[in-house]
C-alpha cells in the first residue's frame, strides 16, 4: 500500500481586534445589520492598529501559541500593523527562535483605509525588530501610478477610493499558496486577515480575532 503523501501544516492566525473592527462592531450594534445587509462607512483608520480589546486578546494568544506552536518552523506576517502587533505580542516568547518573514502577498484585500498600509520607511521606524528591506515602498494594491508615499492618505480621504479586484486578489492568493508549497518547512504559521484567509481556505465564515486555524496544504 502506498505511503500517504505528507501535507504541510499551515497555522492561520487572524489578527486581534483592530480599531476598525471595534468601530464597526459598535456601529452595527446600533444599526442591527450584518455585513451582507449594509456596508460600514469607512472611518478612515489608515493601517488600523489593535484596539485595547485586541491587545488583551493577544495575551491569551500568547498562552495558546506557547502551548501549541512551539514546533513552528517559520512565521509569515502580513505587513499591516494589526498583524505585526499580533505577532509581536503572541510570539514574544518564541520569536527569537523562529525565522520570520514579512510577506506582502498575505495582506488583506483593500476595501477600507484600514487595509491601506504604511510605507516601508514608516514600518521600519515602528517595528525596528523586523526586516522590511524586501518590500516595495508602496506594497499594497493601488489603482493608479499617481499614488505616492506622500499623497496616498490624502487621495483616499478626499474620496478617491477603490477596491482590490477579485481576480487580482485570487491571483495573489494563488501566488502565496505556491510560495508556501515551495518552502522547505512543514509547519508554517501565517498571521493575517479574515477576508484573505476566507478566500485562501474556501471557508464560508471568517476566523475570529486571534483564532488559530489549521489548514493543510
Amino acid at each position: 500500500m502506498a505511503e500517504p503523501v505528507s501535507q504541510k501544516k499551515i497555522y492561520l492566525i487572524r489578527h486581534g481586534q483592530s480599531k476598525h473592527n471595534e468601530a464597526e462592531n459598535a456601529w452595527r450594534a446600533t444599526r442591527g445589520t450584518t455585513e451582507d445587509e449594509e456596508r460600514f462607512p469607512d472611518p478612515l483608520f489608515f493601517d488600523a492598529e489593535l484596539s485595547s480589546a485586541g491587545h488583551e486578546q493577544t495575551v491569551d494568544l500568547h498562552k495558546r501559541v506557547n502551548e501549541t506552536l512551539a514546533h513552528a518552523e517559520l512565521v509569515v506576517i502580513s505587513p499591516l500593523s494589526r498583524a505585526i502587533q499580533t505577532f509581536m505580542a503572541g510570539f514574544q516568547s518564541l520569536r527569537q527562535n523562529i525565522p520570520i518573514h514579512v510577506h506582502p502577498l498575505c495582506r488583506e484585500k483593500v476595501e477600507n483605509a484600514c487595509d491601506i498600509g504604511r510605507p516601508v520607511s514608516e514600518l521600519k521606524a515602528a517595528f525596528p525588530e523586523l526586516s522590511f528591506e524586501h518590500l516595495e515602498p508602496i506594497w499594497w494594491y493601488t489603482e493608479s501610478s499617481d499614488i505616492t508615499e506622500d499623497n496616498f492618505r490624502d487621495l483616499w480621504a478626499s474620496g478617491k477610493r477603490y477596491e482590490e479586484p477579485e481576480d487580482y486578489l485570487n491571483s495573489r492568493i494563488e501566488s502565496f499558496r505556491q510560495w508556501l508549497k515551495e518552502r522547505p518547512e512543514q509547519n508554517i504559521v501565517v498571521v493575517g486577515h479574515s477576508n484573505f484567509f476566507r478566500k485562501f481556505t474556501g471557508m464560508k465564515t471568517k476566523l475570529a480575532n486571534c483564532e488559530i486555524h489549521l489548514h493543510h496544504l
